[in-house]
């Protein structure tokens, strides 16, 4: 099963979509997360009640207060599931 990683860097404006560590993705993102109207907090349900719930299993779901880098997914990546450099 592929993990996936988005990673929003408003810094440097961009969006990223990473595959089993890799980039296979960019756009721009000329906005800022913080326009978003994030009224609707769900993973793996749409706020569209016709929408099928996510068919699948979510085993991690982290938010960092900055966009990781290349190296920084990697390591995150190659550690696994809840690494020691992410305990308190």
């Amino acid at each position: 099963m592929p993990k996936l990683l988005v990673v929003v860097d408003d810094t440097q404006n961009v969006i990223a979509l990473y595959v089993d560590g890799m980039q296979v993705d960019s756009a721009a993102w000329p906005d800022s997360l913080s326009v978003i109207n994030d009224v609707n907090n769900w993973l793996g349900r749409s706020q569209y009640s016709t929408d099928p719930d996510l068919a699948g299993v979510l085993h991690e779901f982290r938010i960092y207060a900055a966009a990781l880098t290349m190296a920084q997914l990697q390591t995150s990546f190659a550690a696994g599931p809840d690494p020691p450099f992410l305990q308190p």
